[in-house]
């Protein structure tokens, strides 16, 4: 079963924003990103979605792109969701 958290908005002073969303199941997981992008119609959000699977090298966790072949529908169960919780958001004008 896939499970969900949201993040609380970083403050200004720190330096890396996390998350706004992300799913997970197993090794996967799945973040969705929120960036604000200016247009020539003002400013915009635009989301970005990025996935990593942990593994264990030794005694350390590490995290890579790479995927198994079994990791492959899993991975796109979480995209489905992630794809859904974006376009749940309330749309700009």
């Amino acid at each position: 079963m896939a499970s969900s958290t949201s993040r609380r908005p970083q403050r200004e002073e720190e330096k890396k924003s996390p998350p706004i969303h992300s799913f997970s199941a197993g090794l996967l997981e799945v973040s969705i990103w929120e960036n604000q992008i200016d247009t020539d119609d003002g400013q915009k959000t635009a989301f970005a979605v990025s996935f990593q699977r942990s593994y264990k090298d030794g005694n350390n966790w590490k995290k890579t792109s790479a995927l198994r072949p079994t990791d492959c529908l899993v991975l796109a169960h979480l995209l489905n969701l992630a794809f859904a919780w974006i376009n749940e958001k309330p749309q700009e004008e």
